[in-house]
């Protein structure tokens, strides 16, 4: 009756936070589509070019962002910087405030459980991690995904370069014609740039929104060009072509370090796996690892051991490239 009875706290609790990130995810879409407007209704007063709005259009948003008590910290724009680069739309305060709130719902079910107060803690500490872990993961799957489409990328612009198009126009058929993660990411480089960003600001802003080694490449590539000239879509040839060589060698590093990731993998969940048949087959025998001081202990140097296990099998197999 307990376990049904938390069950049921954790799925209400579950689709509470669900609805909470809707309303926000809403929230923003309203925001990106009132940009837009004001996008349009400004290039229809100023058919000429909208870059005399210059740095008046970016203040409007920059007194917005210095109205916050830890704005200005280091610790929140490196949160601020790492939530753009994974596409979650939340504000670093409301992401922390979420993380927060499951630690508090993990806490107090493991304290329910136990009966322990330490294991409120340990409840917190764990959302705090698999909030990192989710939001690393996050940013990790954008950059695949990015790179994955990035030799097309290329060769559209550099076709479209040779047709007679001009490298804004070709700006706008990526964010036209290709597929997420890349046309939301050139979309919105496009909207910064009529919105009177300049390009050059407009693609290390993308940079930092994509921390992806292959884009850099491209974007020193074009920053140069546009600083000493040259055959723009003769050198982004060129580095499709190494973009090309080098997913052929990553792909054989990743067949080659295969056997050494599915071991990592097998090794971290066999604990927590074994741990699950025992406690269904002799409930009271694992009960006492959670209720006992010393049990307590075991379980914390346990998993800090694993966590250590798991970063050192990651380190040996992951290749930098």
């Amino acid at each position: 009756m307990l376990y049904a009875g938390l069950a049921a706290i954790v799925l209400s609790v579950y689709l509470v936070v669900l609805l909470i990130c809707r309303m926000i995810n809403t929230r923003r879409h309203i925001g990106r589509q009132r940009l837009e407007d004001y996008q349009s209704e400004i290039r229809q007063e100023n058919p000429e070019g909208g870059s005399s709005l210059g740095g008046e259009s970016r203040d409007i948003f920059e007194s917005k962002k210095r109205k916050g008590l830890f704005s200005s910290t280091k610790v929140y724009k490196s949160l601020e910087k790492k939530l753009a680069q994974g596409d979650i739309y939340l504000y670093p305060g409301e992401f922390i405030l979420i993380v927060l709130f499951w630690g508090v719902i993990i806490g107090c079910l493991l304290y329910l459980i136990s009966r322990v107060p330490i294991m409120f803690l340990l409840g917190v500490i764990m959302a705090i991690f698999f909030g990192y872990i989710h939001l690393n993961s996050r940013r990790q799957r954008k950059v695949r995904r990015f790179d994955n489409q990035i030799v097309d990328m290329l060769t559209l612009i550099s076709n479209g370069l040779k047709a007679g198009f001009s490298l804004l126009q070709t700006i706008g058929i990526v964010a036209q014609d290709m597929q997420p993660p890349m046309s939301r990411e050139f979309g919105r480089m496009l909207r910064q740039i009529n919105m009177g960003l300049p390009l050059e600001d407009a693609l290390n802003e993308l940079l930092d929104r994509v921390k992806s080694p292959d884009l850099e490449l491209v974007v020193t590539a074009i920053l140069i060009q546009r600083q000493v000239g040259g055959n723009l879509s003769e050198v982004l040839d060129n580095i499709s072509h190494t973009i090309r060589e080098r997913v052929v060698l990553k792909n054989q590093v990743k067949v080659l370090t295969s056997q050494g990731r599915l071991s990592g993998i097998i090794i971290s969940l066999l604990a927590p796996a074994l741990a699950f048949i025992i406690y269904l087959m002799n409930p009271e025998f694992m009960v006492v690892l959670v209720k006992e001081p010393i049990g307590i202990i075991m379980l914390i140097v346990a998993v800090f051991l694993q966590i250590i296990g798991v970063v050192f099998i990651r380190r040996i197999v992951d290749i930098d490239m």
